[in-house]
């Protein structure tokens, strides 16, 4: 598939996987942190000086979103 495509875009693969309500019903800070780990694929420093937190700051509150995306799936 061509790099223009949806299958590229972070926020379609949400849509396609059906994460997009369980994302939705999560804080905007956990969400944004889950989209940019996990569908970005950016790493936990690289988000730390993204969102100009602590790497260990960003880890804990990633751990806490995959704990509450987990609970809002069940």
């Amino acid at each position: 598939e061509s790099i223009g495509s949806d299958a590229f875009d972070p926020g379609r693969r949400v849509e396609i996987l059906d994460l997009g309500p369980a994302l939705a019903r999560l804080s905007s800070t956990h969400r944004e942190l889950l989209i940019l780990r996990h569908f970005v694929g950016l790493s936990t420093d690289e988000i730390a000086r993204i969102t100009r937190r602590s790497h260990a700051a960003v880890y804990s509150a990633e751990a806490r979103a995959l704990a509450r995306l987990r609970k809002e799936l069940e």
